[in-house]
């Protein structure tokens, strides 16, 4: 049985693969694609033995090793082994690649795409239901906005947060704000400053900057907005309030309202919302699937 995993959500295909291991009950040999010796692989698979004994391979990231084309050529002869065979590859792969449309023949084929909007924040429900926690209504919506889709980052800020109030036997909106520090690097306020001081040229380089890392684009506009959110709220409270009491209204961490606090020096209230506004239709727009997160960065940008 040949079994192919891929897509960029390695949380929950790390997940699926340790599930594999569990039920399989055999012994494990694990092969990292860019140190394949297939002399050796081809031993595993292939070696006789009077015991016969059933082994799970696993080899990771295959297509990124030259060596594919003789897993390959050995294909038809493998599918014919009695030993499990997991080829876990940590990216997207074409339908159109012919390592794809030969395993679909088979293999079994698991996609793990990282997780929309609303799957996300209805995974993070059922991370909360797993501890028998309560939690409010806006508060999936609040993780997503700190951590992004970084389904490893949120698993770990979960359990901070269920130790942290295991007594109550509940979360509020308000514990993500005090005990999770946004995911927000330099690097993306260095973006964010350029969009926020319509320098077209250097936002739009800096933004695929981040996709050529492989930052995901959706959790770019997500800080996007998050940030302006922050800006607006800054910006309001200081209207009516003096610096140190809008700080402690304002619940953001003081290295994050101090950023802010620079950011909406640049702005007035009613510049704020044109461009909140801006982004809430684009948000509706890629939520409706019209146009893609990425698209919707480059024409926010490109519009300012």
């Amino acid at each position: 049985m040949i079994y192919f995993f891929f897509g960029e959500n390695t949380f929950l295909m790390t997940q699926e693969v340790k599930k594999l291991i569990e039920q399989s009950n055999c012994e494990v040999v694990f092969f990292e694609g860019k140190n394949l010796n297939y002399e050796q692989l081809k031993r595993e698979l292939f070696q006789s033995s009077i015991f016969k004994k059933r082994k799970l391979i696993i080899i990771k990231n295959l297509l990124s090793c030259a060596l594919k084309s003789l897993f390959l050529k050995d294909i038809e002869k493998i599918s014919k082994l009695s030993h499990i065979i997991l080829i876990w590859e940590e990216k997207e792969v074409s339908k159109d690649d012919i390592f794809f449309k030969t395993l679909k023949k088979i293999a079994q084929i698991k996609h793990f795409p990282l997780l929309e909007e609303e799957d996300l924040k209805n995974w993070i429900k059922k991370e909360f239901e797993k501890y028998n926690f309560k939690i409010e209504k806006d508060l999936p919506q609040k993780l997503v906005e700190f951590l992004g889709n970084d389904l490893w980052l949120i698993s770990n800020e979960i359990k901070k947060l269920v130790t942290f109030k295991k007594k109550e036997k509940e979360v509020k909106t308000e514990d993500v704000i005090n005990l999770i520090k946004p995911k927000i690097e330099s690097d993306i306020f260095e973006t964010i400053d350029a969009i926020f001081q319509k320098n077209k040229k250097r936002a739009l380089a800096l933004v695929q900057k981040h996709l050529q890392k492989g930052d995901d684009p959706l959790y770019l506009f997500n800080m996007i907005i998050f940030q302006l959110r922050n800006i607006i709220l800054v910006k309001g409270l200081l209207q009516n309030y003096p610096y140190n009491i809008a700080l402690q209204k304002s619940s953001l961490p003081i290295y994050l309202f101090k950023k802010t606090f620079s950011q909406s020096a640049k702005f007035n209230l009613l510049q704020l919302k044109k461009i909140y506004h801006k982004l809430f239709q684009i948000d509706l727009m890629i939520k409706t699937g019209k146009i893609t997160p990425q698209a919707g960065l480059i024409f926010f940008i490109a519009d300012l």
